[in-house]
């Protein structure tokens, strides 16, 4: 039996910087049964053209070009909707895949029948450079588990189309549109299990949304009281949760970059 298709989603607006290295690490991967759906968001910086030229070259590759700025949300979504493999991976243009990624996330799919996983990843700086690893304690995920800190890096993820069908992501959240989705798929009953090897780069940029922390907290709150539709009490102790693992997270980020004299 063949390696089943992986449809791989990558949003891309004005990554010109990084779009060539996120695209080579697919190229790249050992496994080679997918396709790479880019959708554009109307860029402006040049990122169409890189992307034009590897589509010719590379027949894996298939573009789609927004109407309108639709966002991250709508451009993954567009790209889901397309989507014709039996898995759904997402990867980030401005992140990085290890080259076996696929091999080793899909293997481990296929051979415990699972419908969601994730792995561990490595924080690079905007120039590339190593930051930390980061490791999860656990090698699955509840829903519970899940509410107290978001695990699942959305660069990591895979799910199984044909199980669980076509999953799309929340258009109406900025900052957490990722995490509703999979926090709707283990409510569903779904576990997320966990690749443990650091199997993607994820790249810390300053000026990205990620990097903009009082929003993304003020939007936790939100998550838990209009989407889980938690009273104050619930809401406190999973936000206190969700808080402490972040702020111990970026404490760690800062003295390593201090301690690489970076900081």
């Amino acid at each position: 039996m063949g390696e089943p298709l992986v449809s791989i989603i990558m949003p891309c607006y004005n990554v010109k910087k990084f779009l060539e290295e996120a695209i080579v690490s697919v190229l790249e991967q050992t496994y080679k049964n997918y396709e790479l759906i880019v959708i554009d968001n109307g860029s402006t910086d040049g990122s169409l053209d890189i992307i034009h030229r590897y589509e010719i070259e590379h027949e894996k590759i298939k573009i789609f070009k927004a109407d309108k700025n639709r966002g991250v949300v709508g451009a993954r979504n567009i790209g889901i909707r397309a989507a014709q493999g039996k898995y759904i991976a997402f990867l980030d243009s401005d992140d990085v895949w290890h080259s076996d990624k696929l091999s080793r996330q899909i293997g481990f799919m296929e051979e415990n029948a699972i419908n969601l996983s994730c792995t561990n990843y490595n924080i690079i700086s905007e120039e590339g450079d190593d930051i930390l690893d980061f490791i999860l304690r656990v090698k699955e995920i509840d829903h519970k588990e899940n509410l107290k800190y978001n695990h699942l890096g959305c660069s990591t993820v895979v799910y199984n189309q044909e199980t669980l069908g076509k999953q799309y992501f929340f258009k109406k959240a900025k900052y957490k549109e990722d995490y509703g989705l999979w926090q709707k798929i283990l409510k569903n009953g779904e576990k997320a299990h966990v690749c443990e090897k650091p199997l993607v780069k994820y790249r810390l940029r300053e000026n990205s949304i990620s990097a903009d922390k009082v929003k993304m907290a003020r939007e936790q709150w939100r998550f838990y009281k209009r989407v889980e539709g938690f009273g104050n009490v619930k809401t406190g102790y999973y936000f206190s949760a969700y808080t402490l693992k972040n702020i111990g997270k970026n404490l760690s980020i800062k003295f390593k970059n201090r301690f690489n004299g970076k900081g």
